[in-house]
């Protein structure tokens, strides 16, 4: 459970800017696309689409991050 802990302490970075964002996006998606399918164009659809541009947000400002960062490392 240590070692577990310690791997997100370590891994932190890359979580919020890439796994992060990607779930959020995929989860408005299925989200959007299923209250579509179900209901039609609706204000439902609205939490989804929520879901949606604040994974691409955390995207993009994860983008910038590490295009800021990128020389302070070896890599």
């Amino acid at each position: 459970m240590v070692g577990f802990v310690i791997g997100l302490i370590r891994n932190g970075p890359f979580l919020i800017t890439r796994i992060v964002p990607f779930v959020l996006i995929c989860m408005g998606l299925g989200s959007v696309g299923w209250v579509i399918m179900t209901y039609g164009i609706s204000p439902k659809a609205v939490p989804g689409i929520v879901f949606v541009g604040l994974g691409l947000a955390i995207a993009h400002l994860g983008a910038r991050w590490r295009r800021r960062h990128a020389g302070a490392t070896a890599r």
